[in-house]
């Protein structure tokens, strides 16, 4: 979990794919996520994963991408889980 979670890049898409087939598969919220990045290392911080998940909204996806699964839809959940990590860090 830490070097998918923590090595985010938009020039590596397929971090994002295999995130949006693990997380839900392992049944882990944002919470938990990042939970566990921190387990790993120390240093993560939800703000910066929050940055690093927005990158998928500006990437195309990989020509080699070995799935089914529209583009848009695995955008969609990353917009969504990156809802869910900064509602962690939230004053309320």
């Amino acid at each position: 979990m830490r070097c998918k979670t923590l090595n985010l890049r938009e020039e590596d898409p397929k971090d994002y794919v295999d995130l949006f087939f693990l997380l839900p598969c392992l049944e882990l919220s944002a919470k938990d996520a990042v939970e566990l990045g921190l387990q790993k290392e120390g240093g993560l911080d939800s703000l910066i994963l929050a940055d690093q998940i927005q990158l998928i909204q500006n990437v195309s996806p990989p020509d080699d991408l070995l799935t089914d699964v529209p583009w848009e839809n695995i955008r969609h959940f990353f917009r969504t889980f990156r809802e869910d990590v900064l509602d962690l860090i939230a004053p309320w």
